[in-house]
């Protein structure tokens, strides 16, 4: 079950708990020094080491396991005849940077689009912490992508939407205005940014 405030709370918390000790025991170490600037790179080294531990240590009794594990089994794409995912099965894990590399044209920015559930998969499954994107509801579709930060890279836009449904996209995701009241924020927005 998702409990929003439970997370904000632990994200909260974890950021003092993680301040305190970066800020008490490089004071701890620094105010025990004695000598010359030996001393001193002595007691750099070990408040550095001692914070590590203690961050350490703490992430180990986490109490909330804030883990979005994304699963990627036999997935499949086509737009018509061309088939541009072609089985793809990988994981990304909590904690660990992934990166997709390849060739201009090899599927790099469909496969995104897919984990973002832009694109239907033509086979496969797409599972976020065990739960398949495609078989969620709208509501849990809008919180999972409320989760998810995305950058395109050079500020694109969806190429498959026009410029005003890229400006409507998320007020579709995030708000509840009526189609109206987006439109009218899609043409200020619009209008704001032609010279």
């Amino acid at each position: 079950m998702y409990m929003p405030n439970l997370f904000i709370y632990y994200a909260f918390t974890k950021t003092i708990v993680f301040a305190f000790i970066i800020a008490t025991v490089p004071s701890y170490f620094g105010y025990f020094v004695k000598g010359g600037s030996l001393e001193v790179g002595r007691a750099s080294t070990q408040a550095v080491v001692w914070t590590m531990v203690f961050i350490i240590i703490s992430e180990i009794f986490n109490p909330i396991n804030i883990k979005l594990m994304i699963e990627v089994k036999d997935l499949k794409k086509s737009f018509g005849d061309v088939e541009v995912l072609k089985g793809i099965s990988t994981s990304f894990d909590k904690g660990k940077v992934n990166l997709i590399i390849g060739q201009s044209g090899s599927g790099k920015t469909v496969f995104l689009k897919s984990l973002l559930n832009v694109y239907m998969p033509s086979s496969g499954e797409i599972l976020f912490d065990g739960k398949d994107i495609n078989t969620m509801t709208r509501d849990e579709k809008q919180h999972l992508r409320s989760e998810i930060g995305t950058v395109f890279q050079g500020s694109a836009l969806f190429d498959s939407l026009t410029v005003e449904e890229n400006i409507m996209f998320p007020l579709d995701m995030f708000t509840n205005l009526t189609y109206r009241e987006k439109k009218e924020k899609s043409f200020r927005s619009n209008r704001k940014s032609t010279p």
